[in-house]
Parts: C-alpha cells; sequence; structure tokens
C-alpha cells in the first residue's frame, strides 16, 4: 500500500499557506521596494541604470538559478529548515548592505547572499502548498500567491518613508529585522501527515481527461499515453531520489532530468524563461519610469501599490473560479501573460499620471493570475504531486536566467535612450511571447487528441 495524504488540506494546511502568504509578502515585498532603493543607489553612488540594475537582476538569478539543487535538498531535508534557513540568511544579507560602500559591495550583500536566502525560502513554500492541497489546488495556491501582491503593496511607501526618515542604510537595518519573520513562519511547514491508504479520486483535481477537454481536447502529455493514470495522485512509498525502492540513484533521478521528456513541461520552462524577462523589467522599472517624466517620488511609489493592490483582487479570485473546472489553467494563464505585454507596450505612451496607474493596475491583475498558474498549478498538473518539487526547480531556473537578463539589458537600452521606452517595449514583447507559447502548446495538444480520436473511429 502507498504512502499517500489523508485529506485535501486539513486545517494545518491551511496554516502552511499562511506562513508561505507571509513568506512571499516578505520575500517579493522586499524585491519590489528595492525599486525604490535603486533610485537612491544612482544618486548615491553616481552609477548608471545598467550597472545599478544588476544588483537586483544578480539576486533574482541568485534566487533562482540553483533551485534545481534546492528542490532536491528539499526533496532530502523537507521544507522546514530550507525556509528557516532562508529567513536567517537573507535577514544577515539585508542588514550587511547597510555597511555597503559601492555597488560591488551590494553585488555580494544584496545580490548574492540576500539571493541565497531568499532561493531556499521561496521554492520550498509553494511546494508543500501543492502537496497538502489537490482538489483546491489553485485557490489554495492563489492564497499563497497574494503574499506577494500584499508585499507589492506595502513595502514600496515603507521604503520610501524608511529612506526618507532613516536613510537607505537605517532602512536595511529595519528591514533586516522584519525579514527574519520568514524564519518564524518557515517553522509551521511541517509535511503533510501521511497513513497508509489510496487517496480518494474525490479529493484530487478533476480528471485530466475534463481538464484538458476545457480547452477542447487533450492538452496534457500523459494524457491517453499511458503516461497518466490515477497512480499520478497518489504519494509513491518513497523518494526514488533516496534509493530507498532498490533502484539505484542516478543524477536524473536526483536533479529531475528525466522531466525534459514531457512537451508540456519544456514549454512552461521556455515561459518562465521569458516571463521572468518582461516580468522583472516591468516591476521594476515602473518606479523609475514615473520619476524620469517628472511624476513624485511618493506618487511613483504609489504605482508599486497600485500594482500590489490589483494584484491581490487577481490573486484571491482566479483560484476558486480556474478549481470550478471549465478552462484550463494553462489558457488562463496565457491569457493572462498576453494582457500583461499588452499593458507594458502603452507605458511609452502614457501622457499621464492616471493613464500609468490604468496600467499599472491592469498589469498587477494579469501578472496575479498569469504566474501563479504556470508555476504552480499547471506545472503540478503536467508532473504530477511526486515530481512538482523537481519540476518546480528547473522552472525556477528559466525564470532566474530570464530575470538575470532582463533587468541589465534594460538598464544597458536606458544608458543608450536615455529613457525607458524600449525597456518597456522589450519586457511586453517578451511577455507576449510566453503567451504565444503557452496557446500554440495548446492547439498543438488539442490536434494530437483530435487524431487519435479520429484513429478510434
Amino acid at each position: 500500500m502507498k504512502l499517500v495524504y489523508k485529506e485535501d488540506g486539513g486545517w494545518h494546511g491551511w496554516i502552511v499557506v499562511l506562513g508561505s502568504f507571509i513568506t512571499n509578502a516578505l520575500n517579493f515585498g522586499c524585491q519590489v521596494g528595492m525599486g525604490v532603493f535603486m533610485v537612491e543607489f544612482m544618486k548615491y553612488f553616481d552609477e548608471g541604470a545598467g550597472k545599478t540594475s544588476a544588483i537586483q537582476a544578480l539576486q533574482a538569478g541568485v534566487m533562482l538559478i540553483p533551485s534545481p539543487i534546492i528542490s532536491s535538498l528539499n526533496n532530502r531535508f523537507g521544507t522546514r529548515p530550507l525556509v528557516v534557513t532562508g529567513g536567517i540568511v537573507s535577514s544577515v544579507g539585508l542588514a550587511l548592505c547597510s555597511f555597503a560602500n559601492s555597488v560591488y559591495v551590494l553585488y555580494l550583500t544584496y545580490g548574492i547572499i540576500v539571493g541565497i536566502g531568499y532561493g531556499c525560502a521561496y521554492g520550498p513554500c509553494i511546494v508543500i502548498v501543492g502537496q497538502y492541497f489537490h482538489k483546491r489546488h489553485a485557490l489554495a495556491n492563489g492564497i499563497m500567491c497574494s503574499g506577494m501582491a500584499v508585499g507589492m503593496l506595502a513595502y514600496p511607501p515603507i521604503a520610501r518613508s524608511l529612506i526618507d526618515t532613516y536613510g537607505w542604510r537605517g532602512a536595511f537595518i529595519i528591514m533586516s529585522a522584519i525579514n527574519l519573520n520568514i524564519a518564524v513562519s518557515g517553522l509551521v511547514m511541517r509535511p503533510p501527515s501521511q497513513q497508509h491508504r489510496v487517496i480518494a479520486l474525490t479529493n484530487a483535481p478533476r480528471s485530466y481527461e475534463d481538464i484538458a477537454s476545457s480547452t477542447g481536447a487533450n492538452t496534457l502529455d500523459k494524457y491517453e499515453t499511458d503516461e497518466f493514470t490515477p497512480q499520478d495522485f497518489i504519494e509513491p512509498t518513497m523518494n526514488k531520489t533516496t534509493g530507498d525502492t532498490g533502484s539505484k540513484s542516478t543524477i536524473s533521478d536526483v536533479l529531475g532530468l528525466y522531466l525534459f521528456r514531457n512537451s508540456w513541461f519544456r514549454v512552461l520552462c521556455a515561459g518562465g524563461f521569458f516571463s521572468g524577462i518582461g516580468f522583472l523589467i516591468g516591476l521594476m522599472l515602473f518606479v523609475a519610469n514615473a520619476v524620469s517624466v517628472g511624476v513624485a517620488n511618493m506618487n511613483a511609489a504609489f504605482l508599486m501599490t497600485v500594482i500590489g493592490v490589483s494584484n491581490l483582487f487577481g490573486s484571491a479570485i482566479h483560484g476558486w473560479f480556474v478549481d470550478l473546472g471549465h478552462v484550463s489553467p494553462m489558457f488562463v494563464s496565457g491569457c493572462g501573460w498576453f494582457v500583461s505585454g499588452l499593458s507594458l507596450l502603452f507605458v511609452p505612451v502614457a501622457d499621464s499620471y492616471m493613464i500609468l496607474v490604468l496600467i499599472a493596475a491592469t498589469f498587477g491583475f494579469a501578472n496575479s493570475i498569469a504566474y501563479p498558474l504556470m508555476c504552480g498549478v499547471s506545472m503540478k498538473l503536467c508532473v504530477g504531486t511526486h515530481d512538482l518539487s523537481s519540476a518546480f526547480g528547473w522552472l525556477l531556473l528559466s525564470l532566474g536566467v530570464g530575470n538575470t537578463v532582463g533587468p541589465p539589458l534594460a538598464g544597458l537600452l536606458y544608458d543608450g535612450t536615455l529613457n525607458y521606452n524600449l525597456s518597456f517595449i522589450l519586457a511586453g514583447g517578451t511577455l507576449i511571447l510566453t503567451a504565444f507559447l503557452l496557446f500554440i502548446q495548446i492547439i498543438i495538444k488539442r490536434c494530437q487528441g483530435q487524431n487519435k480520436i479520429n484513429e478510434r473511429r
């Protein structure tokens, strides 16, 4: 008999969602708040946008690129020790930022140390929610990801106020203390309780056939290929990477390289790369662009609050809607990326503050739908619960490479043109490309499904 989860979530599952919510709020809030610090760094160190943007790009890369290794550690040691360690390490890095005397020191303290800490906390806290929830996974994932929205909502004005009151060095000390709550949140993230019985399919999502047919045909690689069975709803007795099943562990098993045989997995990773470029550019440059066109500092910081409010609203409703099962999460995610990219293309022609507010609201709402569905929900549907940690690690690696490439490229475009227009065009174009990748894959799978139906006739 296989070890499986007793129920869908349970009371402690919602406590874990709360802990992940807080972790995401502090993690992403700090990253978004760095957009306010970037303006200060450019003035204080007298550096260009390209070199300054590399601080955030390095942090995003260090946070996400080692994710396959962190996923292996998560499989081996569990979520709790990783999140607690990540909270402590990132807080130490933030405190050390207050002693920086050049952007090169910030590369080390914020880019590398904070990046490592956030990397240890981010992926595992999302994966554990997928381990607790099946039928209501989209809802739980949406609530957890709304923590990102709360961070976006709160941190920019807080960072602006702290800088105005204590200077950017004092602000880092205070943010370091606040950030320690990640370690506290990690203490509640114990693994789901297990018992020897097969999980009821009523506690799992709608069948893969139902989800696939919601876009008109089969949208998942494994459906009708003898790769998808009800066993995908069942947690294996032993993790195959431990070697306890009697088979010898390989690099492919440990890192999940076998997942690249799944075409949906490859598409999601490619989408992660392109969305990583566009999403971080748009998020980072909203404040800087507004300041460059004459918007007051506090009003410019308020744009991030607008993104946070709309992001919170989208996160709160999309999970419930997707769990109804009328459309696939891949299709909804593609629609979100398309709207998000389209909104960024309008930034260069925005001629008033209110238009920037409208664009920020649209960008935040669309991303609150696209990002959680692509990363957590769609990936789980494509690979199953057992391989979710490894698959999510590779997806975060793709995002990390995109995050590393995007901001420096946007900064160089600014240094060459002295405006952010080309940077926002680049960001919008990559997000729309992500949407097209998802749509094309859905069409391909629909055609393949229709061909199989015709063959049976």
